[in-house]
């Protein structure tokens, strides 16, 4: 989610250009091209991350969001220690002054994330839920200006006012439902928060670790209390009352969405400027939203279509590169 391995900053000015390649392949700001294979890592990532938010709905639905988020980390967890063992990397212990900062982080960003998103889609059709979670990049924009002295433009105004219009035209239809049952949007609207939060904890702090080595350590920090207390709060699942669609999910969150869409985003960042790296998040949320309705049945009407052309021209304003001169 996040450049995890340092904060965002500008690439080097002394970087020489790419050679152009025959294929004429699209260019970023500072004149370097995106050479076809990270396209291509860009495109397969939007398109496994956004088929992930109806893949999770069926198994958060039978094992519960307690127990679905548990085995999802222990999962993603040994997964992610395997992926940094196969690429050579070591964990080394963080210093002491790290500790308190790791701690923090990894509780944001994987015990509350993991919460929030997984009640959120137990009480919202997943395709919304998709939506509102990526209302993260305007959120993020806001809260730089104060945390990390960022100037707070006109642009970055406009783009909050575009993604609360978004995200009021999704909670008004729930309010009008029996029961106005907001439940769902106000969590997935938390998780946004906690998101944007806990990307402006890592951009603001240089870690001294790779992407894969800070996710892992993320995880082992985040998960276990995540995991202690689905044991204590929820029952044990009962495998002969999960589905073949609910095991499907489970694998597909655990493993494709968290460990390879994770560990992709991760290489995406190292090989563009964070900015145009972000661009890519684009389609997640409208990937969502259609194979919702292709795998789920949810509604895909004007209310989705007007909500996620909010979010994405918000987003868009938010991340789009200044003209330059």
């Amino acid at each position: 989610m996040t450049d995890a391995s340092r904060p965002a900053a500008a690439p080097s000015p002394t970087a020489a250009p790419a050679p152009a390649p025959p294929s004429r392949p699209a260019r970023v700001p500072d004149g370097r091209s995106i050479d076809r294979s990270t396209l291509w890592l860009l495109a397969v990532m939007s398109l496994l991350w956004g088929v992930n938010w109806p893949m999770m709905k069926p198994a958060v639905a039978e094992l519960g969001p307690w127990m679905f988020r548990a085995i999802c980390l222990l999962i993603a967890t040994v997964g992610m220690l395997l992926l940094v063992r196969a690429t050579g990397e070591r964990m080394r212990l963080p210093p002491r002054a790290l500790v308190g900062p790791l701690i923090l982080i990894s509780l944001i960003n994987v015990t509350l994330w993991h919460v929030l998103t997984g009640f959120g889609l137990a009480y919202m059709a997943a395709g919304r839920a998709g939506i509102i979670a990526y209302l993260m990049p305007v959120i993020s924009t806001v809260m730089a200006a104060p945390m990390l002295g960022e100037k707070l433009t006109l642009r970055k105004v406009v783009a909050l006012f575009l993604g609360a219009a978004g995200l009021a035209v999704l909670i008004l239809p729930e309010i009008g439902r029996i029961g106005g049952d907001l439940r769902g949007p106000l969590l997935m609207l938390g998780s946004a928060f906690a998101w944007a939060i806990g990307t402006m904890l890592v951009k603001g702090r240089r870690w001294g670790y790779s992407p894969a080595q800070l996710t892992t350590w993320q995880l082992l920090v985040g998960s276990p209390p995540l995991i202690l207390l689905a044991l204590i709060l929820a029952p044990l699942p009962d495998p002969a009352a999960v589905s073949a669609m609910g095991w499907v999910g489970l694998i597909y969150a655990s493993t494709v969405a968290m460990i390879w869409c994770h560990y992709t985003w991760y290489r995406i960042l190292d090989r563009l400027p964070a900015s145009i790296a972000s661009i890519s998040t684009l389609a997640i949320p409208a990937v969502g939203v259609i194979s919702s309705a292709i795998l789920l049945g949810e509604p895909l009407g004007f209310t989705e279509f007007a909500a996620l052309a909010l979010v994405l021209a918000a987003i868009a304003i938010v991340i789009r590169p200044k003209a330059a001169g």
